[in-house]
């Protein structure tokens, strides 16, 4: 049951891996040690096959901020981002630039066009072509970074930041550019991510998805993503996803985390939990039902 659960929780991860195979060493020689590339390194040098969309960039101007940040057509997570890199381009126009780098693509570059054009202007900022891995192996695998999205910031010709974009906002980018400590905004930004995540979990639930009950159900019984730990309200969307899934497996896996639970709770908190999973079950049902017949309609 620990695996299955592990496997369902790790679904929920909003990352899109891509596996790098280190080059072996020619035979009888040792592997060349390479700095890892972090906060303060200069930034590598930047090679571009070609610009979708805006002016293009010929090198980054060791006098000015930019923000480059790695996405492919293929990874959900990066498409949902381009809102909110649009956002930041906004926030720091004039002062910063911003360019989205196509890396370990799959399609050809007429795809990756016809692609960026659909975006319109939920792409608001300069979209680039990597050219032969020069982001790819310059910056990513030099980073230690196997995963994508992720953006870097340069201020002045040295990586400023390095992290996940939805991490970033157009004022991080600035205090940065203006040398001060960003750890607060961080924070804050972090804490506002988690809670738009809990918030999405729970649309989800209520709307029927047995997967999402199992998330929130977890989310109230771990409090990760800084919700308040409630066993109650655990129990009542582990049973909810008991009751909605249609997997068997994941049925008991959810049996299992409902009947744990509801030895913490005394037999008035277990009552009044039971009673509000046959509501939440019924508001659910009634929900499903009118999506149901708007669509039919």
């Amino acid at each position: 049951m620990n695996r299955l659960l592990a496997a369902l929780c790790l679904a929920a991860l909003p990352l899109c891996a891509h596996a790098q195979e280190a080059k072996p060493a020619a035979k009888g020689q040792p592997a060349a040690a390479k700095e890892m590339l972090g906060v303060g390194s200069p930034a590598p040098a930047v090679r571009f096959a070609k610009f979708y969309k805006g002016e293009a960039v010929v090198a980054l101007d060791p006098q000015q901020t930019y923000v480059v940040e790695c996405w492919a057509t293929w990874c959900g997570p990066c498409v949902r981002a381009f809102p909110h890199l649009t956002q930041i381009a906004k926030d720091t126009a004039g002062k910063a630039t911003v360019i989205g780098v196509d890396v370990w693509e799959q399609k050809p570059a007429e795809e990756v066009q016809a692609f960026v054009d659909k975006q319109g202007e939920r792409m608001g900022y300069r979209v680039a072509g990597d050219a032969d891995g020069a982001i790819a192996d310059g910056w990513l695998k030099a980073a230690g970074k196997n995963g994508i999205p992720c953006a870097f910031v340069v201020v002045k010709g040295k990586i400023a930041w390095i992290g996940h974009p939805g991490e970033l906002s157009g004022e991080m980018v600035l205090a940065l550019a203006d040398g001060k400590d960003i750890k607060p905004a961080q924070e804050a930004e972090r804490k506002a991510n988690d809670a738009e995540k809990f918030q999405g979990y729970l649309q989800s639930a209520h709307a029927g998805d047995a997967s999402s009950m199992h998330s929130v159900g977890y989310l109230y019984a771990t409090g990760e993503l800084g919700v308040a730990k409630d066993a109650a309200k655990a129990y009542c969307w582990f049973r909810l996803g008991s009751l909605f899934s249609k997997d068997e497996k994941f049925q008991k896996v959810e049996t299992g985390w409902s009947d744990a639970l509801a030895k913490k709770l005394t037999p008035e908190q277990l009552q009044a939990a039971q009673a509000q999973v046959e509501t939440l079950r019924q508001a659910i049902l009634k929900e499903t039902a009118n999506d149901a017949e708007k669509t039919a309609k």
